[in-house]
């Protein structure tokens, strides 16, 4: 009986499938006897390597290998002898053209089934592709890295979870720093304790919208001081447009020089910058045309961007300065040079709505290939010129007061001379009659010098720079006080009186004998502008445009004042009537901007005069300094 040993049909079926695994495989799939013959070799080794099986099968492996790589090979046998497996294990191998490839390989051992190695499989994946993609990136890293390190601004970057992920250098060298240190949220760490909340609020609010920000804070340096930066951040985003985090760049500008040459660099470096000085940038060229400007000359012309670009520079000048602006032009661009700012011009400047005003100009050129370029930074100095007239408005009225002092000082005496012998000739009269005329005369000197007298009292006052020690005081006790003095003279001239006084009010701190000082002048003058009696309302209450202050009015019905007479009422001897000093309302004026409050004055001709008073609340337990 003859006994057959075909391959039963379940194997043959489960070889051809595994065949057919192997042979549609994209990764080159080889075996070899443990000395290293090669047994089997798919078409995807032929794809990879090049050559086919005839060329291979029956030859040593090593024929695949780089000289260099074959000390590597023999330990991947002596672990494949052990049973180990060698898993995705990165090397090179060498192609039937010579050329060089990288491989990703898995060895692993075929037993028989009495365990013995009779076999080695060997997977191997072409990575060049991917190498040269990695290789790519990491230039790519290289190459950020550099441009980073060497830019001449500090620049950070963060992922989409508000974690910094990167700072350069110039951050490090600044903070000094290491990159561990400022990771994530170390660099809170550096920003000054006042500025941190404003800071971290800027940051954390721009980032979950998605918005720019720009912000100034102070950061701890690597001497150890604070110094002013400007940190400016954008959004960015993958080339799917999904966000990927923040990158900015900060400016030290502590003590930055607004010089143009230091600009002109930081403007082909930086856009953050540019955009983030407090100066308004305009760069013209020859012709006089705009080239570009920042936000900030944008926001104090009152011009959007492309309003701006490629129109006149004149357009941002007062006519009057038009016609020989461009003479000036051309004369500077014959020979540009830098010009700092506190050696600018002062100019004035025009807003899109025909508004002027004051301005300061520091000049410097750029070299470009497309011909010279004039930049200028415009500072608008509005608020400095209204401070320098403040100074000086207050420095005439200190040196007003000293001669005044000088003066009443001078006058009390033979003042209280002359009135004293004025009053003792009329005592005199009585006993000892005179002739009328010399007694009408004497009635008529004793009159003046009162009124000389009165005026010398407010000279004094005036003189006087600052209120008595500060004490708690209830502005409506003051008040109330000054009407038991006042208000039967008023009720005597014809003036209806309407208090109304919030008695929820707190105190202030102040001197209640100025504030008394203050009222009583208002309400004489208001008792003057109404010769034929009238209606004078006085109110006190919270005031609806300052949380924490009063509010204190005084309104009449009288004749009021002209708006040309409005301007100068505060003025020291000013005045509309036809007596008095003219020195109430200055002295007024003035003691209550000693109490750290405002006074100002509404009035409308033919219908009456409100003068409101604001005051601070007391808010401590201490007077103010």
């Amino acid at each position: 009986m003859n006994e057959s040993f075909d391959t039963p049909p379940s194997i043959a079926v489960s070889s051809d499938r595994l065949s057919s695994i192997v042979e549609s495989s994209d990764d080159a799939i080889i075996t070899t006897k443990p000395d290293g013959t090669i047994t089997s070799w798919n078409g995807a080794a032929t794809r990879i390597f090049g050559y086919g099986p005839a060329q291979t099968i029956g030859r040593d492996i090593a024929m695949l290998f780089p000289p260099e790589r074959l000390p590597e090979e023999e330990s991947f046998m002596t672990r494949i002898a052990r049973g180990d497996r060698v898993e995705h294990v990165e090397t090179q191998r060498v192609r039937e053209d010579g050329t060089t490839i990288d491989v990703s390989v898995t060895l692993s051992p075929i037993p028989d089934q009495h365990g013995r190695i009779v076999e080695i499989s060997e997977i191997a994946r072409d990575i060049t592709a991917q190498k040269r993609i990695e290789a790519e990136a990491r230039e790519q890293e290289d190459l950020f890295q550099v441009m980073a390190d060497t830019a001449p601004v500090m620049i950070w970057m963060a992922g989409s979870d508000t974690l910094c992920t990167f700072f350069n250098k110039r951050w490090l060298d600044f903070t000094g720093r290491t990159m561990e240190q400022e990771l994530g949220n170390g660099w809170a760490d550096g920003v000054h304790p006042a500025d941190l909340p404003r800071c971290l609020d800027t940051y954390l609010s721009s980032f979950h919208a998605r918005q720019p920000f720009r912000i100034e804070y102070r950061l701890r340096s690597a001497s150890g001081s604070h110094r002013w930066i400007l940190d400016t951040g954008v959004p960015r985003y993958t080339r799917r447009e999904e966000f990927a985090g923040y990158i900015g760049s900060a400016v030290d500008i502590d003590d930055v020089k607004n010089t143009a040459e230091a600009l002109a660099s930081e403007i082909d470096t930086t856009r953050a910058f540019f955009e983030g000085v407090a100066e308004g940038i305009v760069i013209v060229n020859e012709r006089g045309d705009i080239v570009r400007v920042n936000a900030k000359a944008e926001e104090m012309f009152g011009y959007g961007h492309q309003e701006l670009v490629g129109r006149p520079l004149e357009m941002l000048l007062p006519e009057r300065f038009r016609t020989d602006h461009g003479g000036h032009r051309a004369r500077y661009f014959e020979a540009p040079r830098s010009r700092p700012m506190e050696l600018g011009l002062d100019l004035f400047g025009r807003r899109s709505d025909g508004r002027e005003f004051p301005l300061e100009i520091s000049l410097s050129w750029i070299r470009t290939t497309t011909g010279p370029l004039a930049m200028a930074l415009v500072t608008d100095i509005s608020e400095r010129r209204r401070l320098e007239q403040a100074v000086r408005h207050q420095e005439r009225l200190t040196a007003l007061a000293t001669l005044s002092a000088g003066i009443a000082h001078e006058l009390n005496n033979p003042i209280g001379i002359i009135l004293g012998r004025i009053e003792l000739m009329l005592q005199d009269a009585t006993s000892r009659p005179l002739p009328d005329e010399v007694t009408d005369d004497l009635h008529v000197l004793h009159r003046n010098t009162h009124r000389v007298s009165r005026i010398a009292r407010g000279l004094l006052s005036f003189a006087r720079h600052s209120p008595g020690a500060p004490r708690l005081v209830n502005v409506n006790a003051v008040i109330e006080e000054t009407l038991l003095l006042a208000s039967r003279q008023l009720g005597k001239d014809g003036v209806h009186l309407i208090v109304a006084l919030d008695e929820t009010l707190g105190p202030i701190w102040g001197d209640g004998n100025a504030l008394e000082q203050v009222l009583m002048n208002l309400l004489l003058n208001a008792r003057d502008a109404m010769p034929h009696g009238g209606q004078l309302r006085i109110e006190t209450g919270p005031d609806p445009d300052r949380a924490g202050w009063l509010r204190l009015t005084v309104a009449d019905t009288g004749g009021g004042i002209r708006s040309d007479d409005l301007e100068d009422i505060w003025k020291p001897f000013y005045t509309t009537k036809t007596s008095g000093t003219g020195l109430g309302l200055s002295v007024s004026h003035r003691i209550i901007r000693e109490h750290g409050g405002l006074m100002d004055v509404r009035s409308e001709v033919g219908r009456g005069t409100t003068f409101v008073i604001r005051l601070p609340l007391q808010s401590s337990p201490s007077p103010p300094l």
